[in-house]
């Protein structure tokens, strides 16, 4: 009997709810992790992105990135102003990413950086909460340079 694919491809995050996921963060401050250097990127997030074959300044624009996800984690969902700030630094996190990178390699890294900041249950839940309140909603892309100096 051949196996054919079904052509549904499967979201990294619920992979990693099927294969169980590591210890729940309970509060604010452990949906954020551990960050030493106040960068607004988990310590072991930052590890993660040094250990990146990668120019100094694509890893700053994945800090970018990961700080503006984490962002995501904690908004206030019942306040547009508060949902539109953390979308407006996730969307220049992500314009940073495409400026570094060529646009095949920028959508793995976007990706990749999506996959290891939402890691937890918790995370997942926190991520899944600020997609649904900005659901529908509508945001002009960024233009020029969007990476912090």
């Amino acid at each position: 009997m051949r196996i054919r694919p079904l052509g549904i491809r499967l979201v990294p995050v619920v992979l990693m709810l099927a294969s169980g996921c590591r210890q729940e963060p309970q509060t604010v401050d452990d949906l954020l992790g551990a960050d030493k250097d106040g960068n607004g990127v988990r310590d072991e997030l930052d590890a993660y992105i040094d250990a990146k074959p990668d120019t100094a300044a694509q890893k700053k624009s994945l800090r970018q990135l990961s700080a503006a996800l984490s962002g995501t984690l904690i908004v206030d969902t019942t306040r547009q102003a508060a949902l539109h700030e953390a979308a407006s630094r996730l969307n220049a996190g992500i314009n940073c990413v495409f400026s570094h990178y060529d646009a095949e390699t920028a959508t793995k890294r976007a990706a990749e950086m999506e996959k290891v900041s939402v890691d937890t249950r918790a995370r997942v839940d926190a991520y899944t909460r600020y997609n649904t309140a900005r659901s529908g909603s509508v945001m002009a892309l960024p233009e020029g340079d969007t990476c912090l100096k």
